[in-house]
């Protein structure tokens, strides 16, 4: 049994509930996703996650890039971004955020094992380093 604690930040209802079955499913635990930039630097700061998957685009004022760049401020937990976009100005702002990795929505749960097995992995490594 896997005991990494995940937070969602999504702001579509559906997809996080998809994506929070998929989590538990594989046998993570998931924490109350949240679906705003202030919501995921809040609840980094107080449940201090394992993981975050972040949307780019959010509810509210603050998307899920610069959310990322006020947790940096605070954390080192590794940020996977969700996106329904690959427009190159917007990865490219999300690439100096330093994620470990993005997943394309749809997210399929075989991508979505292999992305959090390779982000631990390669956090487990950067940490001993």
């Amino acid at each position: 049994m896997n005991h990494s604690r995940i937070l969602i930040v999504e702001d579509e209802g559906i997809l996080a509930m998809a994506l929070e079955g998929m989590l538990k499913k594989s046998g993570y635990t998931v924490l109350e996703p949240v679906a705003t930039g202030k919501g995921a630097i809040t609840a980094v700061e107080k449940e201090q996650p394992d993981l975050v998957l972040m949307d780019i685009q959010l509810s509210g004022n603050m998307d899920g890039i610069t959310a990322a760049e006020q947790i940096r401020f605070f954390s080192d937990v590794p940020i996977v971004y969700l996106t329904g976009h690959s427009d190159e100005v917007m990865l490219e702002r999300a690439r100096l955020t330093r994620p470990y990795d993005y997943l394309i929505k749809p997210v399929l749960m075989n991508k979505l094992k292999r992305c959090l097995k390779t982000t631990f992995s390669q956090h487990y490594m950067n940490k001993k380093l």
